[in-house]
This record gives structure tokens, C-alpha cells and sequence, in this order.
């Protein structure tokens, strides 16, 4: 995976770990998905769970992490719905 991703293995992480935090704590506490899967030239990372979803819009609590993931993050999003799912791309850079 590291070799996947290259230089933007450690933006992947951060942003993973980002997410995963912010459904543990806003869930209720039922199961959280993630998803990793790379293509040619980005990589797409999901955090599902089955707390509520947002608008990207909107204030993002009193924490920073969601700023962290927009400003790392090409693009990023949620996906309302059941579960709901919070979503990120990396673009990658290939030789």
C-alpha cells in the first residue's frame, strides 16, 4: 500500500485517522466501515457508519480534524444516507 500511494501515504493516514475518530465519537456505536481503494492516478478513502451525516457546508463541531482533511484532501464529501459515508481522494503522482 505505502508503495501505492507514495508521497501521499502519510496524507492518506492522517485523513483516515481523521475519520475514523469523528465516527467513534459521533456514531451510535455500531459498527464503522472503512474503505481504501486505489486507482491509476487517486486513491478514494470511506469511513461508513450509522451515526448522522452532515453538510460539508456547515461548522464542523470544535475540532479541527475536518479542516485537516480539507485542506490534505483533493476533493471530499459526504454521502447522506444509511450508512452514512465520508469520503476523500488523494490524487496520485505516477512517473
Amino acid at each position: 500500500m505505502r508503495e501505492d500511494l507514495g508521497r501521499r501515504y502519510d496524507d492518506a493516514a492522517l485523513i483516515i485517522s481523521e475519520l475514523v475518530t469523528n465516527s467513534v465519537r459521533h456514531s451510535v456505536n455500531a459498527p464503522i466501515s472503512v474503505t481504501v481503494r486505489t486507482q491509476a492516478d487517486r486513491v478514494r478513502l470511506e469511513v461508513q457508519d450509522e451515526g448522522p451525516c452532515f453538510d460539508v457546508g456547515e461548522p464542523h463541531g470544535d475540532g479541527l480534524g475536518l479542516e485537516f482533511v480539507e485542506k490534505i484532501a483533493d476533493r471530499w464529501g459526504v454521502e447522506d444516507g444509511w450508512p452514512c459515508t465520508v469520503w476523500a481522494e488523494l490524487e496520485l503522482e505516477r512517473p
